[in-house]
C-alpha cells in the first residue's frame, strides 16, 4: 500500500509539471523543471508546516493547522519528499544552465537529502525542548498572531482552538517515543518544566496567552479570546506540563548523549548534515576543531607573552578584560571607532574582492534597553544596510571584542555576503525561505580571519580574542554526544575561552537540545579555508584570491555540499 501511494504521488508530481507546461507555450526544459519542483516543494511545505512561512499574515497560506505534529501527516510529507527527490535526481546540472536555476537545484537537493537523512532521529517522538519545543513555538507565535481586522480575529479564534488537539497528539507522540527508545534527557526536560511553571504562574493580565486580548479593541473578540485562553489553551498547556512532571521526567533518560537514543550515532551524523549542510563525518569535525583550537592557543600564548608578559591563557584573557587602554569613554568614541573600521575595510576590500556591494552600510545603534549585542540588518525596501550595535554601556565595550564583531557582521562579513546575494537576479523564492548557517556564518567566521590578513584590526588584544572561542564548538558538540564528555568537562573547555560559567552552562544545554548546531559556524569557515588552500596548492602562482572570493560569494547562501561542487568546477576551469 505504501509503495502504491508513493508511486501515485510521484506520478502526480510529474503530471503537475507536464500540465503546467501544456497550458503555456513554455517548454519543459531542465531549468523549468527545477523551478517547478521548487514551486511544488514550497507550496506543500507551507501547507504541511505553516510556521515555515515567513509571510505570517498570509492567512490562506498559513492555514488553521499551524503546528503539524501528526505522525500520519508526517508520513505523507515524507512520501512527497521521496517523490520529488526521484524526479530531481534525474536532472543533470549543466554548466551553461542559468545561475539562478543552479542555485535553486542545489538548495532543493540539500533540503530533500538532509531531511530524508534526518528521519532516523524520529524527532517527533522526543520533542521536549527549551529552544524549539512545542511550548516555545506557541509562546513565540502568539505574540505574532495578527488580530487587527475582524477576519484576522475570527481566524485566530479558530486556529488557537486547535491547541488542545495539538497537545493531545504531542502527548501521544512522547509516550510512543518512550516505548520505542526515544527521549530527551532529564536535564532538558527539567528546563522545559521550569519554563512552563513560570509561564503558567502568570496572572490573567500578564499571561502570554492573553497577548491577542491585550492587542485588540474589539470587546466581542476580547471576550471570546478570554474564554478560549482560560478554558481551552491554558488548561491544555497545563496538562502538557503535568504529563512532563508526573509521567515523562521519571522515565526519560539520564544520559545527555544522543547515542542513548535508538539509532543515535546515525542520528548525530544526520544532525551534523542538517546544521552544517556539509557531508562531513563527526570524527573529522572533532579532529579539525581540536587541531585548530590548539593552533589558536599557541598563537594566543605568543601574542600574550609580548603584550601582557604571560603565556597562561587565563592570565592573558583577564589582562584584556582589565586593560583600560582598549576601552571607550563614551558612545561617541565607540561610533567613531566603528566608522573608522568600516571606512578602512571598504577601502582595503577593493584589493581583495572583485565585486563589492552596491548598497551603503550605516551604523544604527539598538534602542535603549535592548538585550542584543550586535548584528547585520538588511532592509529589502531600502538601498542601505545597517550594522546594529548596543551602546547602552559604552565604557564596558573593548576594542578587542568590538572589532571582531564589526568584521563578522559588517565588512567583509555578513554585509558582503547578504548584500551581494540579494543583488542576484532571478532568484527563486525558495532562497528567501531557506538559509544555511554553515555557509552564512561560515563566511562571517572566515571574514574575521580575513580581516587580520587585510590588516584591519587595530590592537593585538583583538587578535587574541578572535582566537579564543573559534573552533571550540566543533570540539564540545561531538565531545558531548560521541565521546560522552561530562558536564564539568564541557563547561571547563568552554570557559577556557574567557566566557562565564552561566554562558558556558547555556551552551551546554544548547548542545544537548540541538545536536550539531554549535559546529556550523566553524565547519563553514574551515571548509572555505580548505577550498582556498587546495586551490593555492594546485594553482600555484596563478591563484587569484579575488577570483576565489568571487566564487564563494557569487551564488549567495547555498549548501556547503553545493559550494564544494561549484569549487571543483571552478578549480578545473582555472587549471
Amino acid at each position: 500500500m505504501v509503495k502504491f501511494r508513493q508511486l501515485f504521488i510521484t506520478i502526480s508530481v510529474l503530471a503537475q509539471l507536464c500540465y503546467s507546461c501544456n497550458n503555456t507555450t513554455e517548454e519543459l526544459t531542465q531549468e523549468n523543471t527545477i523551478n517547478k519542483l521548487a514551486d511544488a516543494y514550497l507550496k506543500r511545505l507551507f501547507k504541511t508546516f505553516p510556521g515555515r512561512n515567513y509571510r505570517y499574515e498570509d492567512l490562506e497560506t498559513q492555514g488553521l493547522n499551524f503546528y503539524n505534529n501528526s505522525i500520519e501527516q508526517l508520513k505523507v510529507w515524507h512520501q512527497f519528499e521521496d517523490s520529488l527527490y526521484v524526479v530531481l535526481k534525474k536532472i543533470d546540472i549543466e554548466e551553461e544552465m542559468a545561475r539562478s536555476a543552479r542555485i535553486t537545484y542545489w538548495i532543493l537537493r540539500e533540503e530533500l537529502e538532509s531531511s530524508i537523512q534526518l528521519r532516523v532521529c524520529k524527532e517527533e517522538l522526543w520533542n521536549v525542548n527549551h529552544i524549539t519545543g512545542i511550548h516555545t513555538y506557541l509562546i513565540n507565535l502568539i505574540d505574532s498572531q495578527p488580530v487587527k481586522t475582524l477576519e484576522q480575529q475570527e481566524f485566530a479564534l479558530k486556529r488557537w482552538a486547535k491547541v488542545p488537539e495539538i497537545i493531545e497528539i504531542e502527548l501521544f507522540n512522547l509516550k510512543r517515543g518512550l516505548a520505542e527508545g526515544y527521549s530527551m534527557p532529564k536535564e532538558i526536560v527539567q528546563l522545559v518544566i521550569d519554563d512552563l511553571e513560570q509561564t503558567l504562574s502568570a496572572n490573567e493580565q500578564e499571561s502570554v496567552f492573553m497577548s491577542p486580548f491585550r492587542r485588540s479593541d474589539n470587546e466581542n473578540f476580547k471576550n471570546e479570546w478570554k474564554h478560549l485562553a482560560t478554558h481551552s489553551i491554558i488548561p491544555a498547556i497545563d496538562k502538557y506540563n503535568l504529563f512532563l512532571k508526573e509521567e515523562y521526567y521519571p522515565t526519560t533518560r539520564e544520559s545527555v548523549s544522543i547515542l542513548d537514543n535508538e539509532g543515535g550515532e546515525n542520528c548525530y551524523q544526520a544532525y551534523l548534515r542538517k546544521q552544517t549542510s556539509a557531508k562531513i563525518k563527526a570524527l573529522q569535525v572533532f579532529e579539525t576543531g581540536k587541531r585548530n583550537v590548539e593552533t589558536n592557543m599557541d598563537d594566543i600564548t605568543k601574542i600574550g607573552k609580548d603584550i601582557y608578559n604571560s603565556d597562561k591563557i587565563h592570565v592573558i584573557i583577564d589582562s584584556i578584560k582589565s586593560d583600560s587602554s582598549i576601552r571607550f569613554n563614551d558612545k561617541q568614541e565607540v561610533l567613531e571607532h566603528i566608522q573608522k573600521l568600516i571606512v578602512k575595510a571598504e577601502k582595503q576590500s577593493k584589493n581583495w574582492f572583485k565585486n563589492l556591494p552596491a548598497r551603503n552600510l550605516e551604523i544604527k545603534p539598538y534602542p535603549i534597553g535592548s538585550r542584543s549585542y550586535g548584528s547585520y540588518e538588511f532592509a529589502p525596501e531600502d538601498s542601505t544596510s545597517y550594522f546594529r550595535v548596543n551602546l547602552d554601556q559604552p565604557t564596558k565595550i573593548s576594542k578587542a571584542s568590538l572589532e571582531k564583531l564589526v568584521f563578522h557582521e559588517a565588512i567583509p562579513g555578513h554585509h558582503f555576503q547578504i548584500a551581494l546575494e540579494n543583488a542576484i537576479k532571478g532568484r527563486h523564492k525558495i532562497s528567501e525561505n531557506v538559509g544555511y548557517n554553515g555557509y552564512i556564518e561560515g563566511w562571517a567566521r572566515y571574514a574575521e580571519a580575513l580581516a587580520e590578513e587585510m590588516n584591519l584590526y587595530t590592537t593585538e588584544a583583538s587578535l587574541i580574542l578572535r582566537r579564543t572561542w573559534n573552533y571550540r564548538g566543533m570540539v564540545v558538540d561531538p565531545g558531548l554526544h560521541l565521546y560522552r564528555w561530562n558536564k564539568e568537562k564541557v563547561i571547563e573547555y568552554m570557559m577556557e575561552s574567557g566566557g562565564s560559567y552561566n554562558s558556558a552552562l547555556s551552551l551546554y544545554y544548547r548542545i544537548i537540545a540541538t545536536p550539531g548546531q554549535l559546529t556550523a559556524y566553524d565547519v563553514g569557515g574551515s571548509e572555505i579555508f580548505r577550498f582556498r588552500e587546495l586551490a593555492k596548492s594546485q594553482l600555484g602562482a596563478s591563484f587569484d584570491l579575488k577570483e576565489f572570493h568571487e566564487l564563494i560569494l557569487k551564488n549567495g547562501s547555498i549548501p556547503l555540499t553545493a559550494l564544494e561542487k561549484e569549487f571543483e568546477l571552478w578549480l578545473r576551469d582555472q587549471k
